[in-house]
């Protein structure tokens, strides 16, 4: 019989999974594994002098973090959700948009009169 993981354990990972008894190691065509719980990664311990965590930090009503983006956001859902301000921002995308359009425009016709100026020449 073959050895159920025929590799040598590296120093540093995590064992390998180790293939199920001979009666069930098949499912739906699909090898199954023996999975060990203590193999699992784990996420690494706290210092011992570290406070728990806590979403306390979360609503420190004191903090000017929290104010700050408090206030930002009110601002900005104040904004967003006004239709003059709505307009005022799609009339200046427009307007700008109408800019940019008009430059590639002028710059176009430069191009021609350079090109209908050199062929004369």
């Amino acid at each position: 019989m073959q050895t159920p993981y025929p590799y040598p354990q590296q120093a540093g990972y995590a064992p390998q999974p180790q293939p199920a008894p001979e009666a069930a190691r098949v499912h739906d065509g699909n090898p199954v594994y023996a999975h060990d719980p203590g193999t699992a990664a784990q996420p690494p311990p706290l210092p011992p002098d570290a406070p728990p965590p806590s979403t306390r930090a979360w609503l420190d009503w004191t903090h000017p973090s929290f104010i700050t983006g408090l206030l930002a956001g009110t601002g900005a859902t104040l904004l967003v959700t006004s239709p003059k301000v709505q307009n005022a921002v799609v009339r200046g995308a427009v307007a700008a948009w109408s800019a940019v359009v008009g430059g590639i425009e002028e710059i176009k016709e430069r191009i021609r009169d350079a090109k209908a100026e050199k062929s004369q020449s």
